[in-house]
């Protein structure tokens, strides 16, 4: 073996140790951070303006779609959100089984804020949320088949 080979087997070792490092570092921060959420009615208010409802039956690790970001979460559940303006491109509506959102940063203290966003509520406020937005998804269902233009 030649002294560029040992040298660059010894930059591999290296590598693979650093990024071991840093992932004890990350598991270590994120320890300290409250996602316990499975088994319980959220609200989530993301930075797009939405607000997520859902009854957390899953959080893991993000590691496809937001995998550039150092902390990315998915949470899933039977959740629900909607928007209701009269705009035909800005109103809309969505229930799944399997409703899913994702909370991520590459910064832990931003990645904290996202998490304090998430609101714990009762039983009661997530169906008396969804009996609303029901009732908003008729009238808009009526009025847009009365008159498309509103």
């Amino acid at each position: 073996m030649n002294e560029i080979e040992i040298l660059e087997n010894k930059l591999d070792e290296l590598i693979t140790e650093t990024q071991e490092v840093r992932n004890k570092i990350r598991d270590l921060k994120l320890e300290s951070l409250n996602l316990d959420l499975e088994g319980k009615y959220i609200k989530y208010h993301d930075d797009f303006g939405w607000t997520h409802y859902c009854l957390v039956y899953w959080v893991t690790k993000d590691t496809i779609r937001y995998g550039n970001f150092e902390y990315a979460y998915l949470i899933r559940g039977l959740g629900f959100s909607g928007e209701f303006v009269g705009y035909h491109d800005c109103t809309s509506f969505s229930w799944d089984y399997s409703y899913e959102f994702y909370i991520y940063d590459n910064d832990i203290d931003k990645f904290k804020k996202e998490i304090e966003k998430i609101e714990e509520i009762t039983k009661e406020e997530f169906d008396s949320v969804l009996l609303e937005m029901l009732g908003k998804v008729s009238e808009y269902h009526k009025k847009y088949q009365e008159d498309p233009e509103k």
